[in-house]
């Protein structure tokens, strides 16, 4: 296969990749995520100094991440960490302050930016 564009390489970009690193996340799980955060089993530390977040999978190379960093930052909603895959499908990780979390995947999903459930891709 030749590529004249470097940049072109399908797995550049993970909706072409041909692996199976990514799964949607759907209304469902956003709705999984609110009933537990109206539970009271989502808290901002643990016993330990456990790091607490709630993580947003988005595609970094497509732009994603950056809209929704700049939605985050308009409503006010406070970045904890990121991380970013340097394989495929790249995706970038956004950890948010636990009390954010459920309002942030929403503003996601109103914005039309496609999130992804958190799992090992390798």
């Amino acid at each position: 296969m030749t590529i004249e564009n470097p940049m072109d390489a399908p797995w550049l970009h993970s909706k072409n990749f041909e692996g199976k690193y990514e799964e949607e996340l759907t209304d469902e799980d956003i709705a999984f995520w609110e009933e537990r955060e109206k539970l009271g089993l989502i808290v901002d530390d643990v016993p330990g100094g456990t790091d607490v977040s709630i993580p947003i999978r988005v595609d970094y190379m497509n732009g994603d991440y950056h809209k929704g960093y700049d939605l985050m930052k308009k409503n006010k909603i406070p970045l904890k960490y990121k991380t970013v895959m340097t394989v495929p499908p790249f995706h970038a990780t956004i950890h948010v302050f636990p009390p954010d979390g459920v309002k942030a995947m929403k503003l996601f999903r109103e914005a039309g930016i496609t999130m992804y459930k958190v799992k090992p891709t390798f």
